[in-house]
């Protein structure tokens, strides 16, 4: 509004822009309406306000993504550190297919003692990028 102000050559000018250095929580919209009969407002709401009016609405909306896979995997290995094989196993099995739970399954097949099918659990793991994998595989053999 100030800009517009001194951008113009309205009436009252420079009255206009004392009033427009008053904050507006000591009653700027209040003075300018009553400075000179509220001539210099009503100019300004004719002139300058459509200018400044620009109504528009912003929505967002925040889901929270969770990752049931990470989730399963950890619960998994939580079971798997307390000695839980079977447990963890059949957790695992939902996820069988996401690469991240591959060398989990290797290590409970492992303390089953299901050797050949932890191997190739741990061979996936590897393939997958997962170093830890190459530790246990060599445990193995």
């Amino acid at each position: 509004m100030r800009r517009l102000v001194e951008a113009s050559d309205m009436e009252y000018k420079e009255e206009v822009l004392r009033v427009l250095d008053i904050p507006l929580e000591q009653g700027r919209k209040r003075e300018l309406m009553n400075l000179e009969g509220g001539k210099p407002y009503r100019y300004m709401l004719k002139t300058f306000y459509p200018e400044l009016r620009n109504a528009c609405y912003i929505s967002l909306i925040y889901d929270e993504l969770t990752d049931r896979g990470a989730d399963a995997i950890n619960a998994a290995v939580k079971l798997i550190n307390e000695q839980k094989y079977d447990e963890a196993l059949k957790m695992l099995k939902a996820w069988e297919n996401d690469d991240r739970a591959y060398n989990a399954i290797g290590v409970c097949l492992m303390m089953q003692e299901r050797e050949e099918e932890a191997i190739i659990w741990f061979e996936k793991a590897i393939k997958a990028g997962h170093a830890e994998a190459a530790k246990n595989l060599e445990q193995i053999k």
